[in-house]
């Protein structure tokens, strides 16, 4: 079994990821947003409230475990933001305990450029997509051996088809150091192993 985890904020491009890639196409898809889908007379809205976040995480992590452990599904997708690393740990640890391939694929919004692009792309409301992008963790082999079965892809938030890779403003920090560092090279965050589906 295999488990794809697509992290990075609202409006970053994960659900268009996934969408795009043929590989996935018959993937199981554990998203957060599923959570937030309404259905109503005029069809189905997104309907985002910010005081029921940990309800929504709650239900994808649930979610996420009866699709591992039902054993109908050989590739299971997790959409999510998971923007700070024990939070996608959460998902790892899962995934590891259930003996599934573990690979993410995080998108790192590193320039003011690519955090305003989320901001107006994304379903959630700005001002927490900012404040996402400001405390985006990235994942590296910083992480360590107890994790060295899990692969990484790293990309960059796309801003008008240029990929930059740039330090966060210290206003979208709030004065805390950046999370979302500079990269001198992307060598550094992307940890190279198998494709994303054999």
């Amino acid at each position: 079994m295999r488990v794809v985890i697509v992290r990075g904020p609202s409006g970053c491009g994960k659900s268009t990821f996934i969408g795009s890639r043929p590989e996935l196409r018959d993937a199981h898809i554990v998203s957060t947003d599923h959570f937030w889908l309404r259905r109503e007379e005029a069809g189905i809205i997104y309907d985002f409230d910010k005081t029921r976040i940990h309800e929504a995480h709650a239900n994808c992590r649930r979610r996420f475990v009866k699709a591992l452990y039902d054993g109908e599904h050989r590739l299971i997708v997790v959409d999510n933001n998971l923007h700070k690393i024990w939070m996608l740990l959460e998902y790892v640890e899962i995934a590891v305990l259930a003996a599934a391939e573990v690979h993410i694929v995080q998108f790192v919004p590193g320039t003011l450029a690519q955090i305003k692009t989320c901001a107006l792309r994304g379903k959630a409301p700005a001002g927490d997509i900012y404040r996402w992008c400001g405390e985006f963790e990235t994942w590296t082999r910083a992480e360590g051996p107890r994790y060295a079965q899990v692969s990484c892809e790293t990309k960059m938030v796309e801003h008008n088809g240029e990929v930059i890779v740039n330090k966060v403003p210290a206003e979208l920090t709030d004065g805390r150091s950046d999370t979302v560092r500079a990269v001198a090279s992307l060598d550094e965050i992307i940890v190279p192993r198998k494709p994303l589906v054999t």
